[in-house]
């Protein structure tokens, strides 16, 4: 979406207090994944190769359904680091694997992944939705902001439109992480997050800018307090496995279908609803260090 790293987008109403982008992703946002483009009208979406070692372009087959689809279910790769090198991408994502996100809902059926090695989040609830403590005076047209134009952006992504966008386009908001301030250096303590009274500031709208319920909680996001889980039924649950670690490219991509090219950091997505076809809805929760993204260890007999 953008080369840098930590950047300040500019909302007017706030005044001098500037929000943080990072990579051109606005925290507390959810994206679809499958509809983005920042050079053009036109989706662009990627599968990295998880059997080739970085800087190295991979065979045809470690780029095909069956050898992706168990890393899609298990939401890893079979290097231990990116760091620096280029890598092969596949364009584009391959459109029959999305239901293998869907895991994580506990949605196993026609997934082609296994519970035990793919298992269900600790929460399986979908935002939106129509239960009575959900945390917004509207209800979102979709799980994520919709996406629209050239370059083909979400509707929060501009920094002025006019008119605004209609409330219900931006999504469910909040619902894994909160906006943040820009600060430049980054705290040491991490970035100070926005109050929901700041929400009509953040994003101005039609008729009128979402409003959050007074039950949404005073720190922290729905998604990790009791009153807004939903748990599984059936399979061992693992939490937080919503959360998708994405790379995020160098844009734009060289043209062809198995490229390579640089990863310029891993974002980390919380999933707010299943996926379908042609939509991926996540929202963007920060970026994670590649050195802390290491998965559970297991002794198996």
């Amino acid at each position: 979406m953008s080369p840098s790293a930590a950047s300040a987008r500019v909302n007017p109403a706030l005044g001098a207090t500037q929000e943080l982008l990072e990579f051109g992703f606005r925290r507390g946002v959810a994206y679809n994944l499958f509809k983005l483009n920042p050079h053009g009208p036109a989706a662009e979406h990627f599968v990295l190769n998880p059997l080739a070692q970085p800087g190295t372009l991979g065979a045809p087959a470690q780029v095909g359904n069956a050898a992706v689809l168990p890393f899609v279910c298990g939401g890893s790769v079979l290097y231990p680091r990116i760091g620096d090198a280029a890598m092969h991408v596949h364009r584009p994502f391959p459109v029959a694997l999305w239901p293998a996100f869907n895991a994580r809902f506990n949605q196993m059926a026609g997934s082609g992944c296994h519970p035990l090695m793919a298992p269900p989040d600790t929460n399986i609830r979908p935002f939106p939705n129509a239960i009575s403590n959900w945390w917004m005076t509207n209800t979102p047209d979709a799980p994520s902001a919709l996406s629209t134009g050239n370059p083909l952006l979400s509707v929060a992504d501009p920094e002025t439109s006019v008119p605004p966008p209609a409330v219900a386009s931006y999504g469910p908001l909040w619902s894994f992480a909160r906006a943040a301030k820009y600060s430049d250096p980054k705290p040491a303590g991490g970035y100070l997050p926005f109050a929901t009274s700041d929400w009509a500031k953040l994003y101005p709208a039609t008729p009128a800018a979402p409003q959050a319920k007074a039950g949404y909680p005073a720190s922290g996001t729905p998604f990790l307090l009791p009153a807004f889980l939903t748990a599984p039924v059936g399979n061992t649950a693992v939490a937080q496995r919503r959360l998708l670690h994405i790379a995020l490219l160098a844009c734009p991509v060289p043209p062809g279908s198995d490229v390579l090219v640089q990863v310029r950091g891993i974002g980390r997505f919380f999933m707010t609803a299943p996926a379908s076809n042609g939509t991926l809805s996540a929202e963007f929760a920060g970026m994670v260090p590649e050195g802390t993204l290491g998965g559970p260890a297991e002794l198996v007999r």
